[in-house]
Parts: C-alpha cells; structure tokens; sequence
C-alpha cells in the first residue's frame, strides 16, 4: 500500500492549485482569477490563474503588481508557475508569496488593477471588474 506523505512536506502552493479562483477579470482572449492561501510556517500565498480563450497559452513568469482602491500597490513574488487545465480549456497557474505587511494592506482595501507578464514579456494590465474583494475576504477568513 502506498502512503500519501504528511501535508506538512508538500508544497505549500500545492493547495492553491487544487482550489477554485474566483474570477476578478478578464477580456475576449482570456479570464482571471485569484485565491489565498495561509501555510502553519506562518506565509501567505496567493494564486493567480489565467485562462485562455481564443490566444496561445503562456506560462506567468513575472512578480504580481496589485494596485489597491486605496491606491497603495503591492508587489508579490513569483515562487512558481506551471500550464495545466481547467474545466478543458488550458490555464496558467502561478503561485506569489506575501509578507505580512502586503497582508495587512491587502485586508483592508479591495483591488484595483493587477498587472503581470507572460513568456511573450509583455506587461499585462487589467482592471479588476468583479469580486475586487476576494482575497480581502479569503485573507480575512484565514489565521
């Protein structure tokens, strides 16, 4: 019999892949959505993923910028990103970590913008047109 290995020495984003992101934007080539994520060594993870409609499929491979109403902005690091699918389209998946300051601003206002690049280096810029409170919330559902 083959046993699973303890949660504690997977991934910490291993999760986030397997949760559902809530979809904050998005145009005619693609959708976007987000997730939070608290692990026990005390980091906060968010996930973006990226689904593609009509164009190729690129990996996110660049920090994420997040402007908040409150106008701060708020760089995450990349940790990891990989190509997968998702209800049979193909999507980007990547994972950024947060320190407890970026939390703490990310708690107390929505989004805005986010903006990343893909592998064809282009910046990416959307304008958050729903559930700009998702990780506002998720963040405040986690300890």
């Amino acid at each position: 019999m083959i046993r699973r290995p303890p949660r504690s020495t997977l991934f910490p984003y291993t999760t986030l892949f397997r949760s559902s992101p809530l979809l904050i934007a998005g145009d005619n080539g693609l959708e976007i959505g987000i997730a939070a994520m608290h692990q026990q060594n005390s980091n906060y993870y968010v996930g973006l993923t990226v689904r593609f409609k009509s164009t190729p499929t690129q990996k996110i491979n660049s920090n994420l910028f997040i402007r908040l109403k409150n106008n701060d902005l708020i760089t995450l690091k990349y940790v990891n990103g990989q190509l997968g699918y998702l209800g049979g389209s193909q999507v980007a998946q990547a994972v950024f970590v947060s320190n407890n300051t970026q939390v703490a601003k990310l708690k107390n206002s929505a989004l805005l913008t986010i903006s990343f690049k893909l592998t064809d280096g282009i910046m990416r810029a959307y304008i958050i047109q729903m559930n700009g409170n998702a990780l506002e919330k998720q963040l405040k559902c986690i300890h």
